[in-house]
């Protein structure tokens, strides 16, 4: 037997105190923990896909609004951050590309 995701709680600690980035996080986590739900559930593979385009696509558009307040606000740590989101969308297009070609290819 598979074990179980947990899912993710969102915290006012995380709150960074910009309505629009706080808001995204927010719908990050409800995504993420709508692929836990399905995930748990075992849906179909096509299910979980499209949770995953979604969420992929919503990362996107979230990191293009953090990037946008760093040159805004000149964010002393813009490089090392936007390398992260480099890194992140990485290993998540990799995952997502794993998970079209078979069950179980992302270790979902």
């Amino acid at each position: 037997m598979r074990n179980k995701l947990d899912r993710f709680e969102w915290n006012e600690k995380y709150r960074l105190g910009f309505a629009e980035i706080d808001a995204q996080h927010q719908q990050l986590f409800a995504t993420i923990n709508e692929l836990v739900r399905a995930v748990n559930s075992d849906l179909a593979a096509e299910h979980l896909t499209g949770i995953i385009e979604a969420l992929l696509e919503y990362k996107n558009l979230h990191f293009k609004t953090e990037e946008k307040y760093f040159q805004e606000f000149r964010y002393e740590e813009a490089e090392e951050h936007i390398a992260k989101h480099a890194e992140f969308g990485f290993e998540t297009r990799g995952a997502a590309s794993q998970k079209r070609r078979g069950p179980g290819a992302a270790g979902l």
